[in-house]
């Protein structure tokens, strides 16, 4: 476990250390390294400083935020400027043990003192590890999804509400969390599900209802990864089922506002939960 103790979090300094942000974010996502610090990108952002969490000189984890001055693509547009999310990477070897949370505090941070309230990112519908992070322990919100910059995938347009009372009181563990269990209990109606095969691996069901109830259920699985390992076509069976759900729900009104799970046991089960975006998010 990294000791949060030795766990420094500061801008990265010189070429050298940008060099190593880059090979982590090539690592975990094979992508692009990072852009110059004030450069402004054709979306409308103006990256800045990348910040690193070092624990001694090994870079565990990199993030980069930039100051979105418009944002022309998105049909839910709020009005005013944001801090954009452009990178958060940590290393595969590192994770579980708070790295993200703790450097997208940093961004929190960065917007209280520009006077924002508004930090915003994209992020792939069917990671539940990336949703966990995001929407149950930061307390942001989907209302949309747009298409990713290769055209092949819908990605979640994530918000996070920095002053909100919501926020505050997710990330000083104060709010009441709703459990799997306390939604079923209730009869909270789920959109759709998944049925496990013989192999072991979790097949999607339904779907086809639209929501009409204060709340719904969209299942997702626990463990996306591992099942596109397994079997790819499977894999895309379910993203396309999961961004067909959200795509709908999302056109109604619906806002993705958490993330309930079921862990520990031999077969975790994982769902969003949507409530109905007339009713108030406190």
């Amino acid at each position: 476990m990294t000791d949060a103790r030795s766990l420094v979090l500061r801008p990265l300094q010189g070429l050298q250390e940008e060099r190593l942000g880059s090979e982590l974010l090539a690592r975990v996502f094979g992508g692009p390294g990072v852009p110059p610090a004030g450069e402004r990108d054709p979306q409308g952002t103006i990256e800045g400083q990348p910040i690193g969490a070092f624990e001694g000189e090994r870079l565990l984890g990199v993030t980069r935020g930039a100051l979105e001055l418009d944002d022309a693509n998105n049909p839910k547009r709020v009005p005013g400027q944001s801090l954009r999310i452009t990178h958060l990477a940590v290393e595969p070897t590192a994770t579980g043990r708070g790295l993200g949370e703790q450097l997208m505090g940093v961004h929190r941070q960065q917007a209280l003192g520009q006077g924002l309230q508004l930090v915003t990112w994209k992020q792939d519908p069917l990671d539940a590890r990336l949703a966990h992070l995001a929407i149950r322990k930061l307390g942001a919100v989907s209302r949309w999804v747009r298409i990713s910059d290769d055209g092949q995938a819908h990605e979640l347009e994530v918000e996070w509400w920095v002053r909100s009372a919501r926020v505050q009181a997710r990330l000083a563990g104060t709010r009441a969390e709703l459990e799997l269990a306390d939604a079923l209990e209730a009869g909270v109606p789920r959109l759709n599900s998944g049925m496990l095969g013989d192999d072991g691996l979790l097949r999607p069901q339904g779907g086809e209802q639209t929501p009409e109830s204060a709340m719904a259920l969209v299942e997702i699985p626990f463990e996306f990864g591992g099942l596109r390992s397994r079997d790819p076509r499977l894999a895309q069976a379910w993203r396309a089922h999961v961004e067909q759900i959200l795509d709908r729900a999302f056109g109604l009104g619906y806002w993705l506002t958490d993330f309930l799970s079921l862990r520990g046991e031999r077969h975790p089960r994982a769902y969003y939960l949507l409530i109905d975006g007339e009713r108030q998010l406190s």
